[in-house]
């Protein structure tokens, strides 16, 4: 989890860093109109927060912690797909990335976080 939810950090810095040096990685065709609509550097934020909060539950062996994170990005991820869904076929790349693959390993992460490795749910 800490090394799934540390690479993670790479999408939130690496926008980041474009839009600091004045462009947008969120486009309309790809993130859809609604996405589109909040800035930038709010996404950013955003993502970059929960994803510090997943990474930190995990590091810190903090169950609920990495649950509540984990369950964030798993649905900011549905959201991002959802709205790539309805920007038409330019969004498919976040369809299948924040989709399928980003936001179900997300929610496992979560499920993990909560149950732990034998079943039981953490008090």
């Amino acid at each position: 989890m800490v090394a799934f939810f540390g690479g993670s950090l790479a999408v939130p810095l690496g926008f980041g860093a474009v839009v600091i040096k004045g462009g947008s990685p969120v486009t309309p065709e790809i993130y859809g109109a609604l996405v589109w609509a909040i800035p930038a550097l709010v996404w950013v934020g955003l993502q970059l927060s929960i994803s510090l909060i997943a990474l930190t539950g995990a590091a810190l062996a903090m169950p609920r912690v990495t649950c509540i994170g984990a369950t964030l990005v798993a649905s900011l991820m549905a959201f991002f797909a959802a709205a790539a869904i309805l920007a038409g076929a330019g969004g498919t790349i976040l369809v299948f990335g924040a989709g399928g693959w980003v936001g179900p390993v997300s929610l496992a992460c979560a499920v993990v976080a909560w149950h732990g490795r034998d079943g039981r749910q953490r008090q």
